[in-house]
């Protein structure tokens, strides 16, 4: 699996995107910022490779098992007082950096599903 290693970093009005082997992109407004995640990160900016229907939608436990890209952990850091991360430098998951289903705002329910499945609004309609 090929990892893409993305760094947001706030500025003087707005935000910055570094990644590897590309110029950093500035952004003045979030909603743009989100809007470049969703099509870096997601299949939505690759209509080529769709995930498969099983990974768009799901109950809220499977969900709660998937890793969030927007979910932060406070931790001690000999660098700093206390960091936000949500993946060790190796790239293993922090378990309070799972999904949170139902409990977010991003999180959508599939229409008739009698409110047990859904899916990740920040990754697009399934």
């Amino acid at each position: 699996m090929k990892y893409t290693k993305l760094v947001i970093k706030s500025c003087d009005g707005g935000w910055t995107i570094e990644e590897s082997n590309n110029p950093t992109k500035v952004f003045v407004r979030w909603a743009a910022v989100i809007h470049y995640l969703e099509d870096k990160l997601t299949s939505k900016g690759d209509k080529s490779k769709p995930l498969p229907e099983k990974e768009r939608k799901m109950t809220e436990k499977e969900a709660k098992e998937k890793w969030c890209p927007m979910a932060r952990c406070k931790i001690d850091h000999e660098c700093a007082d206390t960091i936000a991360v949500n993946r060790w430098s190796d790239g293993a998951m922090i378990r309070g950096s799972l999904c949170v289903a139902s409990d977010c705002m991003m999180f959508r329910f599939v229409p008739d599903s009698d409110g047990k499945t859904g899916y990740c609004g920040l990754g697009g309609k399934p």
